[in-house]
């Protein structure tokens, strides 16, 4: 049987919830590179030999301060449609982004750690997504869809494109629905019997 916590326990939890919180927005707002130990430990208000003694080092605080952008994917349930799935896990990310999954995002680009990660976990989100797919190229297709969504939200979200910024998310999804179709239900045989096609 575990022993009860104490208030001292919760109130390490609670620092050590903090501290990776302003590592969030600091990592968010000025990448790996730029962020600092002691710039965390003055947002967070804490020592910065504190935030070492949690967290060990500057890349394990990265670690856990971070959120990849898959990782606030919708899970992908049994026969859903793989249109639906592209379009609701866009939809995710232009609803809005954390500071820890921005903080991600933007260091999944410029830092070794987060892109080994990133690669990892949009490899493993492909594989699953191809095998949703009937027709050729299903792996190459499954790839690209990730790509689109990707992009899309990279181009909004860091980049800042004054065209997807003005446009609201519904507008977006309902102009890139025919792109993920298009991959998702290939013209062909096996497209056509994916959309339950009679014949020509």
């Amino acid at each position: 049987m575990s022993a009860p916590r104490t208030s001292r326990d919760e109130q390490r939890e609670r620092t050590r919830a903090r501290i990776a919180e302003a590592a969030g927005r600091r990592f968010a707002a000025d990448g790996y590179d730029r962020t600092t130990i002691r710039g965390v430990a003055a947002d967070a208000q804490v020592d910065p030999a504190l935030v070492m003694h949690y967290f060990g080092s500057k890349r394990d605080l990265f670690a856990a301060a971070v959120r990849l952008p898959t990782d606030s994917d919708p899970e992908m349930p049994g026969g859903a449609d793989p249109t639906a799935l592209v379009l609701a896990s866009l939809a995710v990310k232009l609803g809005g982004m954390n500071d820890r999954t921005l903080a991600g995002l933007r260091s999944m680009l410029t830092h070794p750690d987060a892109t080994v990660r990133a690669r990892a976990a949009l490899e493993d989100e492909s594989r699953r997504l191809a095998d949703r797919l009937t027709g050729d190229q299903a792996d190459t297709r499954a790839a690209l869809l990730l790509a689109i969504n990707l992009g899309v939200t990279i181009a909004r979200e860091i980049v800042e494109l004054d065209a997807l910024r003005a446009c609201p998310p519904e507008e977006l999804l309902d102009l890139a629905a025919p792109a993920v179709r298009a991959l998702t239900d290939p013209p062909g045989p096996a497209g056509r019997a994916s959309r339950g096609s009679t014949g020509d």
